[in-house]
C-alpha cells in the first residue's frame, strides 16, 4: 500500500469579493463528485492575509487578483501541502494516483506546465524558492 506524501487538501482561490459564475460552481461540484473524502480550502480575503507580502498586497490593491492567487497558491502548498487547483479546472477522475509523489503538475498544452494544477508535500524546497522570489524587495 502506498504512503500518501501530498495530503488530501484541496486548496483554491477567490479574490475579489464577486460571486461564482456558473462555471466555477460547475468545477468545484465536479472536485466533490471525484474527490468525496478530500478537505477544501477556499483563500480569500477572509482566509488569507493579503498584507503579508507586500507583491501579494500590491497585486490585489491594484485589482490584479490572478496574480494575487499566484502568491497565495505557493504560500498555502509550502506552508500546508495539498493540491491547489485553479477554479476553471473540471474534473474527471480522481487525483489519488498522484498522492504518493513528493510533487504533480498539470500540462496546459504539450510542454507547458500550468500553475492551475499542482500539487507539493509540505516544506517543498522548489516552492520555497518561488516564494524567496516573491519576497524580495
Amino acid at each position: 500500500m502506498n504512503t500518501l506524501t501530498i495530503p488530501k487538501t484541496i486548496h483554491y482561490c477567490w479574490f475579489g469579493k464577486n460571486d461564482l459564475p456558473p462555471l466555477v460552481k460547475k468545477c468545484i461540484k465536479s472536485w466533490h463528485k471525484y474527490l468525496p473524502d478530500y478537505e477544501f480550502k477556499l483563500w480569500d480575503e477572509q482566509s488569507f492575509d493579503i498584507t503579508s507580502n507586500k507583491w501579494c498586497q500590491e497585486a490585489y490593491k491594484q485589482k490584479k487578483y490572478a496574480f494575487v492567487a499566484d502568491y497565495v497558491r505557493l504560500k498555502v502548498l509550502y506552508e500546508q501541502g495539498g493540491i491547489y487547483l485553479d477554479t476553471d479546472i473540471q474534473l474527471y477522475k480522481s487525483l489519488n494516483p498522484f498522492l504518493s509523489n513528493e510533487a504533480f503538475m498539470g500540462f496546459e498544452r504539450d510542454e507547458i506546465l500550468s500553475m492551475g494544477v499542482m500539487g507539493f508535500k509540505k516544506n517543498n524546497k522548489i516552492i520555497k524558492e518561488l516564494l524567496d522570489y516573491y519576497d524580495q524587495e
